[in-house]
């Protein structure tokens, strides 16, 4: 499971494109530790999810940060959420 910690912003997301052939291995992703998402990090979400070859990107996030995200842009069939909030 790969984590992101911090912001997932366009600064974060022009970082992770470096490494995303070897992230979007993955099918797995941990944003429990993400205190922000901006529509850059969504887009990489999007990005990764379909990359994935029909199945969808498992994540786990906290403080539902996700949510808002994916009613805007109506993209819930992309990924398999679980908020584990405390």
């Amino acid at each position: 499971m790969y984590k992101i910690v911090g912001k997932l912003d366009s600064a974060k997301v022009v970082s992770l494109w470096e490494n995303s052939k070897d992230i979007f291995s993955d099918n797995m992703l941990d944003l429990t530790e993400v205190s922000e998402i901006d529509s850059s990090g969504v887009a990489f979400l999007v990005a990764w999810s379909k990359q994935l070859s029909g199945n969808k990107l498992a994540i786990q996030t906290k403080n539902h940060i996700l949510d808002n995200w994916i009613r805007l842009f109506k993209i819930a069939e992309l990924f398999n959420i679980e908020n584990v909030d405390n």
